[in-house]
This record gives structure tokens, C-alpha cells and sequence, in this order.
């Protein structure tokens, strides 16, 4: 939510390449490289931006999987190569709300890399939340990276093997 609130400009680019906001959001917070605060930070956040985070807020590493726990609606995007996902949240005032169960696939050793598995009955699709259905999917609901990606090696490939279902 801070993240989206920080935007400032919006650029017309032609359909074909067009990314979704939650999509964009996931993205930006990946080339950031910094949990929080995102930068620039909102005023109402009171970090001391001149002093170095450290390993508190860093992420050296691109991960496989970000957990991106928000007010925002439940999503399931694949962005930089990673798996995003938003459970949503567990309690909406009086009633309930959603939480993710993350399938993740063992690689198959022998397999060719980035070969797609076939994802397992129980390990079904994304849940029934609209926002979990955008996202990319297959036809059995495993969230994959679109193909034709430079990010096409090990995150991948982590990617194609990992079912979200939101429920």
C-alpha cells in the first residue's frame, strides 16, 4: 500500500506491453532490493533514510518466493522471475478472509531444466478471489513465469513448480 501511494507518474504504453499495478508494485519492491521502507519512503513513515538499513531491511538476493502481506486484495504474480504472493487478510472486521496455502514441487533431477511439471490434483488452482485469478496460470492453476523471459534459469523454474491457491 505504501509502495502504490508513491507512484507519481503514469506512462501510456501500448497493450502488449502493459503490466498490471499489483504486478508493477511486486516489481518495483524486487529491483528496490529493500523491504521497507520503500523508497522514497511516505512522510508518514518515520525512518531515517540517511542511515543505513543493513541486513534489517536489505535483501542481497533475488528471492524464488516474496510473501508480500497487505490490505491490498489477495494476489498471485509471477514478477522478475519470483513468485508474489498477498494472502490477503485472515480477518475483515466481523468475517472471515483469505490466507494462501504455497505448493511448492520438488524439481526433478533428472528432468531438462525448465521442463513443467504436472502440478497434482491437491495442489489445485488459484483460489476463487478475482484479483488470484488474473494472475498467470496454466490450465492447472500453477502460477508460471510467462516464457521468452532473460530471468528463464533457476527462479524459473522455482516458479513453474510452485502452486498458489488462495482461499
Amino acid at each position: 500500500k505504501a509502495l502504490g501511494a508513491e507512484e507519481c507518474a503514469r506512462v501510456s504504453l501500448p497493450p502488449s506491453q502493459r503490466e498490471d499495478r499489483m504486478t508493477r508494485l511486486c516489481r518495483q519492491a524486487i529491483e528496490q532490493r529493500v523491504f521497507m521502507p520503500p523508497y522514497p519512503p511516505p512522510k508518514e513513515v518515520a525512518v531515517d533514510t540517511t542511515l543505513a538499513l543493513g541486513p534489517v531491511g536489505a535483501m542481497p538476493v533475488t528471492p524464488h518466493v516474496l510473501i508480500v502481506a497487505s490490505e491490498l486484495s489477495c494476489f498471485a504474480k509471477v514478477a522478475c522471475g519470483v513468485v508474489c504472493v498477498n494472502p490477503g487478510r485472515l480477518v475483515k472486521h466481523m468475517h472471515g478472509g483469505t490466507y494462501a496455502l504455497v505448493h511448492i514441487h520438488p524439481s526433478d533431477s533428472n528432468a531438462t531444466p525448465n521442463a513443467q511439471p504436472t502440478p497434482t490434483p491437491t495442489a489445485n488452482a488459484l483460489g476463487d478471489a478475482p484479483s488470484a485469478r488474473a494472475a498467470e496460470a496454466d490450465g492447472h492453476g500453477a502460477v508460471k513465469a510467462p516464457s521468452g523471459t532473460e530471468e528463464e534459469d533457476e527462479s524459473t523454474s522455482i516458479a513453474s513448480r510452485t502452486c498458489v491457491q488462495i482461499v
